[in-house]
């Protein structure tokens, strides 16, 4: 299907930058430094509106759509670039996109978009299964919240990253979605062995890790209120969990 000759400019601008600032010689020379991508090449495709590109413009985005990001993601495999883009554009901005709490979506996605913080997503277990059942992150009501407990693992670029979505279930196999701090205490991170240096993924212990919710509707404890939490364990705020 041939592209519009707006994504056809889309994609051969970001081939004319990624040829220049993303060579096999530059891929290589990234690789060996200590963050795995190339700060200044990640400050321009902030500028440039890549990371977010598909969100919404009241979220500070484009507002363009998913075959949009669908285009810049091909010039980034076709050169290989190592960068937080899949795990921060795509996997920790599709969570907030699909957010009950809204508070804060409007607070972290305009963070993301505009390159203030990078996020990533913990969606897979320590043996590296998605279902739910199998999940290694835990959540327990922790007073007027919740807190997270256990680890997740093959984690994209979460040593860079300052948000983490956090997949987890509680004690009767309910789901959530959280976010949580890299800097919070209690947060662990680990680098993982790969065979693709390009692709660097984490594990990530959590171990008492007071949390909001961003997805999902823990069942409330006995005389509590079923809120969406805010960080920190915040008192209620004015939206409500939206029923699943």
């Amino acid at each position: 299907m041939p592209l519009s000759d707006e994504r056809d400019e889309l994609a051969s601008s970001a081939r004319r930058l990624l040829d220049r600032a993303s060579s096999s010689q530059a891929v290589r020379e990234v690789l060996e430094g200590p963050t795995g991508h190339d700060p200044e090449l990640w400050r321009q495709m902030v500028e440039l509106g890549w990371v977010g590109i598909h969100v919404p413009a009241e979220l500070g985005g484009a507002g363009a759509g998913y075959i949009d990001l669908a285009v810049v993601l091909h010039e980034l495999g076709r050169h290989v670039t190592p960068s937080p883009f899949l795990a921060s554009a795509v996997l920790a901005t599709g969570a907030l996109l699909g957010a009950d709490n809204g508070d804060l979506r409007s607070e972290i996605l305009p963070q993301l978009v505009a390159g203030e913080r990078i996020g990533t997503a913990a969606l897979s277990s320590t043996a590296g299964s998605s279902e739910v059942a199998a999940l290694s992150a835990h959540w327990e009501h922790d007073g007027a919240g919740i807190a997270l407990r256990g680890a997740a693992a093959f984690v994209p670029d979460a040593d860079v990253a300052d948000v983490v979505v956090v997949a987890a279930t509680g004690q009767d196999r309910t789901p959530v979605l959280a976010l949580v701090e890299t800097s919070a205490p209690g947060v662990g991170i680990e680098a993982m062995a790969t065979i693709d240096a390009t692709r660097r993924l984490f594990s990530v212990s959590l171990d008492d890790v007071a949390v909001p919710v961003i997805r999902g509707r823990p069942p409330a404890p006995p005389s509590t209120t079923s809120w969406c939490w805010g960080p920190s364990r915040s008192p209620p705020m004015a939206s409500a969990w939206r029923s699943r």
